[in-house]
């Protein structure tokens, strides 16, 4: 699952649970149909049979779902506006649930820095992408997967040019830069892919307040230094250096900066 345990709410309250010897029953009221539903179970066997019921109890649709080592997370963006779910064995035989818990988004979605650059142009997206998650009303999120060679123009004509022998620039990982608590709240980097189809590049600032990119989707990513959205205001980089500072770096680099602040702040004479 994409969301961590942060970005869900337990909606127990909101849904009724008939736990019957050979299936289970969950009902949902109302005011959580529209939004994105999470179910998460601890059980004994392998394979479950999913019902979406109508109001008048008639199947809307039928599932097949696999467990992963004794656990299953449902998550429900189906487009069909059902009122239960009832959830049985494949073979009709009697089953456990040993745990059972009813989540629903905490946030719409997610707004995730997804560059694989170098360091300065991976801090710049950063930056950027922290600031159009919070006009955006989103979860501001980053990936940091591994340096792509050839991800930017200077390095891919000098690559081609001289073949593998290239002094690349060391990349360090998100555990070196950034704090624990950080990586812990804002890191995806495990569960999300760089792909084109949730990227957010040459689109409205509005489209990304009002919708996500395609029917069940996490959110937005984006992979740009500067700003590729339209409608956002002019004067948005002086808002940038807050957003720089709210980056929780690792202890490590804030010596290095500490350190680096004072070094200029000798050979400025101060």
């Amino acid at each position: 699952m994409i969301f961590k345990e942060n970005d869900l709410i337990d909606i127990a309250r909101l849904a009724k649970i008939k736990n019957e010897p050979d299936f289970i029953e969950i009902k949902f009221e109302a005011m959580v149909s529209l939004e994105q539903r999470f179910i998460e179970f601890n059980l004994q066997d392998e394979m479950f049979v999913l019902e979406f019921l109508s109001f008048e109890n008639v199947v809307l649709e039928t599932l097949i779902v696999f467990s992963d080592n004794g656990k299953l997370i449902l998550e429900l963006n189906s487009k069909i506006a059902f009122e239960k779910l009832k959830i049985s064995q494949a073979q009709n035989k009697k089953f456990k649930i040993i745990n059972i818990k009813t989540m629903m988004r905490r946030v719409r979605g997610l707004f995730v820095m997804i560059t694989d650059d170098g360091l300065g142009v991976r801090l710049m997206n950063l930056i950027v992408t922290k600031y159009l998650a919070h006009i955006a009303g989103l979860k501001f999120g980053f990936v940091w997967k591994k340096l792509n060679i050839c991800g930017t123009d200077d390095i891919r004509d000098n690559y081609q040019k001289y073949g593998l022998n290239l002094l690349l620039p060391n990349h360090a990982d998100e555990e070196y830069l950034f704090s624990e608590d950080f990586i812990k709240k804002y890191s995806y980097t495990k569960v999300i892919e760089r792909e084109r189809k949730h990227l957010a590049r040459g689109i409205a600032l509005e489209k990304i307040r009002d919708s996500l990119p395609y029917e069940g989707a996490f959110g937005w990513s984006y992979q740009d230094s500067g700003m590729n959205i339209s409608g956002v205001n002019k004067d948005y980089r002086k808002e940038l250096p807050k957003f720089y500072a709210s980056i929780e770096f690792s202890s490590h680099i804030q010596n290095i900066i500490k350190k680096a602040r004072s070094k200029a702040l000798h050979l400025a004479g101060g």
